[in-house]
């Protein structure tokens, strides 16, 4: 009978090493399934964030349009379909939101993700900059692709904005970065 009792206490080990073996897998699993959750959910945020802004350029050249040129003699009350969405040849913003007026609009300081500090900085974990960069009639102008950098200017007539918007954000893995581009026209 003594026999039956260590084989008893054998039997229970072995069934309490199997049942913790089937959690330690459920439970690699389960953490598994949360990280993934986490970083479509982090990816989802930044698509978001990035088509947000430009939908903001777009808010601005679509409302230039209709603001049109009021009296053509005098040019300060005249807007081109593309005011407001560069500061000279300074093509990268920050994009931000007075909760005051609710309007939004560009902050051309910031040259990119890494030097753009709090003015990127979103009040979440999520950083976000936008390059407004002229699109030139001319192919052959901007390092022959018809798309300005910082510095450059259309030697033709500018025809369209390519808008980029970057969004990154911390995750365990490492620093993320998600972009979009669009590209808008003047097709008035």
């Amino acid at each position: 009978m003594s026999n039956q009792k260590g084989q008893t206490i054998i039997e229970a080990v072995v069934a309490i090493a199997v049942i913790g073996l089937a959690m330690l897998g459920f439970l690699s699993q389960a953490t598994s399934n949360f990280v993934i959750g986490r970083t479509s959910e982090n990816h989802f945020i930044a698509y978001n964030l990035a088509s947000e802004a430009i939908e903001v350029a777009r808010n601005v050249r679509d409302s230039n349009w209709l603001k049109g040129c009021v009296d053509p003699a005098v040019s300060a009350k005249c807007f081109l379909w593309n005011s407001g969405l560069a500061n000279g040849t300074d093509y990268s913003a920050a994009l931000n939101f007075d909760a005051v007026t609710g309007k939004w609009s560009f902050n051309f300081t910031p040259k990119d993700l890494a030097t753009c500090g709090d003015a990127c900085l979103l009040k979440t974990k999520f950083s976000r900059i936008v390059f407004l960069q002229p699109v030139c009639k001319d192919k052959l102008d901007c390092g022959g692709d018809g798309v300005c950098v910082d510095g450059e200017k259309c030697a033709s007539e500018q025809i369209g904005i390519k808008v980029t918007a970057q969004v990154s954000w911390s995750e365990a893995s490492g620093l993320k970065t998600y972009e979009v581009a669009e590209y808008l026209y003047n097709w008035r």
